[in-house]
């Protein structure tokens, strides 16, 4: 890796911009494109865990009633998703909440 002058800088990145703006092709570095791509990653795992704890309070509703949902939403939709695949296994013998949940 080398460090331009900064005349030579600047100069590269208006012809970088330009070359840009005519071809309507952002350039995208290599990190940037990491970045991209961990943070497509994580929205796709947040998304998988929103839909796990969406459906397991949906399931304790419909188990236990809503007020007993409704009680254990803030447990449920801050749990990893080991938890929620563990509680959704158990919800489907458990005869309370607790034994879903402990």
């Amino acid at each position: 890796m080398i460090r331009l002058p900064a005349e030579a800088e600047a100069a590269f990145r208006k012809d970088l911009y330009d070359l840009e703006a005519s071809k309507q092709m952002p350039y995208i570095t290599t990190v940037e494109r990491a970045g991209i791509k961990k943070g497509l990653r994580r929205g796709r795992q947040q998304g998988v865990q929103q839909g796990e704890a969406a459906l397991l309070l949906w399931l304790i509703e419909k188990r236990f009633g809503a007020d007993v949902a409704q009680r254990c939403r803030g447990r449920v939709e801050t749990a990893g998703s080991d938890d929620l695949r563990i509680w959704s296994e158990r919800i489907l013998t458990a005869d309370s909440i607790a034994q879903v949940l402990d």
